[in-house]
């Protein structure tokens, strides 16, 4: 298993499930990412969601996808940062055009852009103990 797994099971979980800190609290919920062209991990954000403060106090997340079979999974570790580069909001928008339905465009302020850099990751395939790591 490599990167391109990875980045596949990514695309085909189409949910995952972003893990920020909150204090000494983990706080967990559904988002939608998209792998970009560079192999960061972007998600769209509004502005005022509590994620955003999380972040930019603790920028350590992590997040859990499940295969399409749902006996396989994949658990990425990363660091996220809020970002305003407006080539990658283009990105993430033609590649996820559903935004669309939320988002006027790149300049909509209610645009915000998570992009989190890998830093871990591993896949945890049918049938075997233990996950296995992934050069990232």
């Amino acid at each position: 298993m490599d990167k391109n797994d990875l980045f596949n099971m990514i695309t085909n979980a189409g949910y995952g499930f972003l893990a920020t800190g909150e204090g000494d609290q983990a706080r967990v919920r559904p988002m939608r990412p998209c792998v970009s062209d560079a192999g960061t991990i972007l998600i769209s954000v509004l502005p005022g969601r509590r994620c955003v403060p999380q972040v930019e106090l603790n920028p350590k997340v992590e997040m859990c996808f499940m295969g399409g079979d749902e006996l396989s999974h994949c658990r990425i570790t990363g660091v996220a940062v809020m970002s305003d580069d407006v080539a990658k909001k283009e990105e993430l928008l033609d590649k996820a055009p559903d935004l669309y339905k939320f988002l006027k465009g790149v300049d909509d302020p209610n645009y915000g852009l998570m992009e989190i850099t890998l830093t871990y990751a591993e896949i945890m395939p049918p049938g075997i103990q233990q996950p296995i790591s992934i050069d990232v």
